[in-house]
């Protein structure tokens, strides 16, 4: 039997280890942290549980299979309405496409798919081994057919050393802070008819985006309202080292205006993520090449994640598929 190797427990790499073991590979899934899910996670805010992550999904074949695969079709959850907006430089907010008519959620938040895919693959059978970090990749290379690597581009870099690390340190990343508010629907003078509004930071915007979640998913409505507003920065940013409530205070200063707020908000919650995402330009494109090149196509060790195959949870989905079918039909015919 094929023995592949899984570093990383996020979405990514649980959805690795949930296919290699259903194409009949025998698999384990090494995380440092002793949980899964990585980026994607959850707290309880203002009486429910939000996402302290990714709080939608787009849409793909690959992401659709998966679902389909783990019984959560049902569980698919369209913004209504599915309208976004979009913060002019005057302040004002004009439509904007249709943020949430592409996207979609899940009823029991994003943070329930790495629950269900830890769940299902553990009943079928795949080696978890929570809390055991992987220093570089010479202590799982040699005990496996192949090896996943499914972390972000800078942990990747520490694991796998030599030109590919050399390549994967030339991708710049982004820093994300997020901000969850509860705010009393009467001190909102803004109606919440859609699903937020993005904000262009070249204008000079700290906050980067605003979700309505109340008013986005159902399993958030009541009272107080719920907002989440994220900020954005290169590297690892100055705004995410400073203290909760020069945050907060920040993010009012330009939320209060927009939406019309009055008075402080009920509760608050910051959640950091540092080098949470990478810039996706030229230069991420020919680093995350020179990577997989610097590994050869018949190398055993594979790149997946967001920070390589995406932007996103669902193209890093594909990406998965791809790869482990590559693993499998490789290995078959040997």
């Amino acid at each position: 039997m094929i023995r592949v190797a899984v570093v990383g427990a996020g979405v990514t790499g649980l959805a690795a280890a949930w296919r290699l073991n259903r194409s009949g590979v025998e698999t384990t899934l090494f995380e440092a942290s002793d949980r899964t899910g990585g980026r994607v996670g959850s707290a309880e805010f203002s009486g429910r549980r939000v996402d302290t992550g990714p709080d939608a999904l787009g849409p793909d074949p690959a992401l659709d299979e998966l679902l389909e695969q783990l019984g959560m079709t049902g569980q698919v959850e369209i913004p209504d309405p599915a309208r976004a907006f979009r913060l002019t430089a005057a302040g004002d907010l004009e439509p904007f496409g249709v943020g949430g008519g592409a996207m979609f959620g899940l009823t029991g938040g994003i943070f329930s798919l790495p629950a269900r895919l830890e769940e299902a693959s553990r009943e079928a059978g795949v080696d978890f081994r929570l809390g055991t970090g992987i220093g570089g990749i010479e202590e799982v290379e040699a005990d496996f057919d192949a090896v996943i690597v499914a972390t972000g581009a800078k942990a990747g870099a520490n694991i796998l050393g030599g030109q590919v690390s050399e390549a994967l340190r030339a991708i710049n990343g982004l820093s994300v802070t997020l901000v969850h508010l509860a705010i009393p629907t009467s001190r909102i003078g803004r109606e919440m008819n859609g699903t937020g509004y993005l904000a262009d930071p070249a204008e000079g915007r700290l906050v980067t985006g605003c979700s309505w979640s109340s008013a986005k998913w159902k399993r958030l409505a009541g009272e107080p309202a719920i907002l989440r507003a994220s900020i954005r920065e290169a590297g690892q940013g100055e705004v995410i080292g400073l203290p909760d409530e020069e945050i907060v205070g920040k993010v009012m200063a330009e939320l209060a205006p927009v939406m019309k707020i009055e008075g402080d908000p009920v509760e608050t919650m910051v959640t950091r993520y540092p080098d949470a995402l990478v810039v996706r330009d030229e230069e991420h494109a020919a680093a995350v090449t020179a990577a997989r090149s610097a590994l050869g196509e018949d190398s055993r060790i594979h790149l997946v994640g967001a920070d390589f195959d995406g932007p996103g949870i669902s193209r890093s989905i594909a990406g998965v598929r791809q790869t482990v079918d590559a693993i499998t039909e490789g290995k078959a015919d040997d």
